[in-house]
């Protein structure tokens, strides 16, 4: 559990940062913050970065940026829940559109955030499986 007193907060340049061991608080004034694990250079490893325009990103990180697995929570409801590289969707994942109940969702390929690759779409029981190109289906199975 990481535990901070009112004076633990240290500034460099915009960020806000507090620390203790491996986990840390970034606080970029007006735009976000991070809470998580960092490694022994200081990059993010796995955490929750939270945009103060309601946007939030839990798991994990690379170079600081996202990177292996995560779930991404928009602020029009929209939930991805997948792989992650370089900061896109990347890989395997379900994007919702609404949320994880709407019925609404592409389950499959991704890659620079939109569906690339074999995938299924379905709206309301129905179903398109098929390959798919920077969001359009192309092919059937």
């Amino acid at each position: 559990m990481l535990v901070l007193q009112n004076n633990s907060f240290v500034r460099s340049d915009n960020v806000y940062t507090a620390q203790k061991q491996n986990y840390v608080i970034n606080f970029w004034p007006e735009k976000a913050f991070y809470i998580g694990a960092v490694s022994g250079a200081g990059s993010f490893v796995e955490g929750t970065y939270y945009y103060f325009t309601g946007n939030y990103y839990a798991g994990e990180y690379k170079n600081n940026l996202r990177s292996g697995k995560g779930t991404a929570h928009f602020t029009n409801g929209d939930v991805y829940v997948g792989q992650w590289k370089d900061d896109a969707m990347d890989g395997d994942g379900t994007y919702y559109y609404g949320g994880t109940k709407s019925g609404e969702y592409y389950k499959g390929k991704m890659s620079n955030n939109k569906m690339n690759g074999k995938g299924t779409y379905y709206l309301n029981g129905k179903k398109i499986t098929g390959k798919w190109s920077n969001n359009q289906h192309v092919s059937w199975k």
